[in-house]
């Protein structure tokens, strides 16, 4: 499909072109794969504002945004450790898994008690 013709759909009429009731919006406001004044030291960052709206009506139901960090804490990966492919890979993953988690239940994994040997 031709990606103008959709960035330039009022969110009525992309619901209709793809047959859905609800049409959720992003907008990437910041991707970066390196920590800001560090040197040799990878970390993810983004920036994403979402909004969910009831196409037919045009109405906002929703709207949030998300600031996320791969890895999610520490300082980051020594760059020598990783590559920007790897951590644009992650953080998309993490973005990805953070946003859907917003729209269905679930059950947060526990983690195995530590092995005692």
């Amino acid at each position: 499909r031709d990606l103008t013709r959709i960035e330039n759909m009022g969110v009525d009429e992309l619901g209709k072109v793809v047959r859905a009731d609800r049409v959720l919006v992003g907008n990437l406001r910041e991707f970066s794969t390196m920590e800001p004044k560090t040197v040799g030291i990878m970390r993810g960052t983004c920036i994403i504002d979402l909004v969910l709206f009831d196409a037919p009506n045009k109405q906002s139901l929703w709207k949030q945004s998300f600031k996320i960090h791969y890895p999610d804490r520490g300082v980051g990966i020594p760059s020598s450790d990783t590559t920007p492919e790897n951590i644009r890979e992650e953080l998309m993953k993490s973005a990805s898994d953070i946003i859907a988690k917003k729209f269905y239940t679930y059950k947060e994994r526990r983690k195995p008690p530590p092995m005692e040997w």
